[in-house]
Formats: structure tokens, C-alpha cells, sequence
């Protein structure tokens, strides 16, 4: 039950951050190696969710008497937070994102390798911080997704 409280904020929280993600990826012109640049340069990864996390394992450690389902709740109800004020890049955006059907590919891929990360993360007995990695791997599922769909790409470049 602790990890599926998890999985659900983590879902939620993947699905808005993925927009943002694809917002930029999309301004890279889907190019992996200019995306994971910007990436490292801007040192763009997720702080608050981690700190949170993070907060919420050291309760863990020193509260014996609270259950693991109220852990798992309260890093579910962390990440539902921290998405809910996510802005969304199709209407905040300077120059907003538009969901080509190529964006909306890598957006589906990705989001579906979060799920399989999500729910492997959800079957995990270890403590609440292990929530931290499915977190921090968001903008890379881009990539992956993105490379896995290179053969489809190239096709309809081809056309």
C-alpha cells in the first residue's frame, strides 16, 4: 500500500514535470546530445521533490511507530504537491510547446518507461528515498524514448 500511495504522486508528478522536459527537449530540436548539455549545465535536477524525500526518509528513520503506509503517503502526497504547481509549457511558455506527433510520441514512450521505473520502485521494500532515482530519471526517459523511436523518425523524415 506504501508504494502505491507513492506510485500515484509520483504518476501525477511525472506527467506534468514529462511537459516541462519535452517543453525544452522540443527547443533542442529533439537533439539527445543538446538536451543532456542543457541538462548538465543547468544543473537540472529536481530539488524540491528530492528534499522533500529526503525529509520525509529521515522521519522514517527516526519514527518506529508511524507504518510504512503512512510514509509512502506522505511522499505520495509530497510529489502531488510539488506537480501541482508544475506549470504547464503549452499555455505559460514564451514560445509554448506544441504537441506535434512527434512530441506526443516521445511524450507516450517516456511516460510509459516511467510507469514500468514507477512501478518497479513502487515493489521496492527499501526506504522512501529510494523514490529519489524514478524522480531524477524523468528528463532522461526523454532521451531513451527518443532514441528508441529514431528508426520511426527516420522513416517519416524519409517520406
Amino acid at each position: 500500500m506504501s508504494g502505491a500511495l507513492a506510485f500515484v504522486g509520483f504518476a501525477l508528478l511525472a506527467l506534468r514535470r514529462l511537459m516541462t522536459y519535452l517543453h525544452l527537449f522540443q527547443q533542442e530540436e529533439y537533439d539527445n546530445r543538446r538536451f543532456l548539455a542543457w541538462l548538465v549545465r543547468n544543473r537540472a535536477f529536481d530539488h524540491r521533490l528530492s528534499f522533500a524525500l529526503f525529509a520525509v526518509w529521515l522521519m522514517q528513520l527516526a519514527l518506529h511507530t508511524v507504518p510504512a503506509w503512512g510514509f509512502g503517503a506522505l511522499a505520495g502526497a509530497a510529489s502531488i504537491a510539488v506537480a501541482a504547481f508544475e506549470p504547464d509549457p503549452r499555455k505559460t511558455a514564451k514560445k509554448p510547446l506544441v504537441m506535434t506527433a512527434r512530441a506526443k510520441r516521445i511524450y507516450l514512450v517516456a511516460l510509459a518507461l516511467l510507469a514500468v521505473i514507477g512501478i518497479a520502485a513502487a515493489f521496492c521494500t527499501g526506504p522512501i528515498l529510494l523514490w529519489v532515482v524514478p524522480v531524477q530519471l524523468v528528463p532522461l526517459t526523454l532521451v531513451v524514448g527518443n532514441l528508441l523511436l529514431a528508426p520511426i523518425e527516420a522513416k517519416t523524415q524519409r517520406r
